[in-house]
């Protein structure tokens, strides 16, 4: 029962410390600054935000001192927290955000005394289409990094203006030496080429001249070359009758030999058949004197009784005979 009673009083007192902070709430949450000068304004405004911070403390100091050894009722307790502090939030917000323009107003105030002269640098450096707004809302770190790469670009842009006009003149420079030294050039070929000229008229004299004596002296040497190319094809057309009668002479010659060694090819075939035909007659002549036929066939190793055997050796002929044979078992 003690434990029910304890939780009900506490209950109650976080009620009371509910409807405190709705009272402070109300209070405050309509709390404004007007300006920038309205000093009473924004002291209102940061007063009412400590009286909301302080009443958020009380309430969490309550609730720990309520839950020290009540463990069983801590959730519900830090769920009460929660809606209190729920309740408070906005409204501390709410003032916060309030605060917090004027503040940034005070900054951008502060802000624009220096801003002229910050317009000014931008100046120096060709920045010259930066909205000042934009530059109220640059802290000096900001404009410090801003300004530098401005400069930056600046210096760059600069330098490449700076090497432009260089290589401008630079160019213009090469320009005129180039032409001047195309006229000297031209100068130069021009008179050259009048050099050449009365140089090359001189060589055209000198070679006309050299041209005349090369065809003088060409007739002289074609006319001795014609006279003895005259007396070359005389002395060839004699030798060439020359020619021709030695070799018809060789040409006889060798047609009267040609006949000679047919003739004696002729006669030394005679000689040679009727030499054949002498040893024929005188091998014939042999049989018969024998009583051996000429056209009588010798078969050596079966020959019969009255059968010859004719044996060769060179121009040698020996005749033998069978004279007997007996058979023995």
């Amino acid at each position: 029962m003690t434990k029910e009673l304890e939780k009900n009083k506490q209950i109650e007192q976080f009620n009371q410390l509910r409807a405190d902070s709705l009272k402070i709430v109300d209070e405050v949450k309509d709390l404004s600054i007007k300006n920038i000068n309205d000093k009473i304004g924004y002291e209102a405004v940061r007063a009412g935000k400590m009286r909301l911070a302080k009443q958020m403390k009380l309430i969490k100091d309550t609730r720990l001192g309520m839950t020290r050894g009540l463990d069983e009722i801590k959730a519900g307790l830090m769920k009460l927290e929660k809606g209190l502090v729920e309740d408070i939030e906005p409204t501390k917000q709410l003032l916060s955000d309030k605060q917090k323009t004027i503040d940034e107003l005070k900054v951008r105030e502060a802000r624009k005394v220096n801003l002229p002269d910050k317009i000014e640098k931008l100046k120096e450096i060709g920045a010259t289409l930066v909205d000042n707004d934009a530059l109220l809302e640059m802290g000096e770190i900001e404009f410090s990094e801003f300004y530098s790469e401005k400069k930056e670009a600046y210096l760059e842009e600069k330098e490449r203006k700076i090497k432009e006009d260089q290589d401008k003149k630079d160019a213009e420079l090469k320009k005129k030496q180039e032409e001047i030294e195309q006229k000297e050039r031209e100068a130069k070929i021009k008179k050259q080429a009048e050099l050449d000229a009365k140089e090359a008229e001189k060589t055209r004299i000198e070679l006309a001249e050299k041209q005349v004596e090369i065809d003088k002296q060409k007739l002289i040497d074609d006319a001795e070359t014609k006279r003895l190319a005259d007396i070359k094809k005389v002395e060839d057309e004699k030798q060439a009758i020359i020619d021709a009668q030695k070799e018809k002479e060789l040409e006889e010659k060798r047609e009267k030999e040609r006949d000679a060694q047919i003739r004696a090819e002729g006669e030394a075939k005679l000689l040679s058949e009727q030499a054949e035909l002498e040893k024929k007659k005188k091998y014939i002549n042999w049989l018969k004197k024998n009583k051996c036929e000429p056209n009588t066939q010798i078969v050596v190793n079966s020959f019969q009784e009255d059968d010859f055997v004719i044996l060769r050796n060179a121009d040698k002929f020996i005749m033998y005979k069978k004279i007997d044979n007996i058979i023995i078992k």
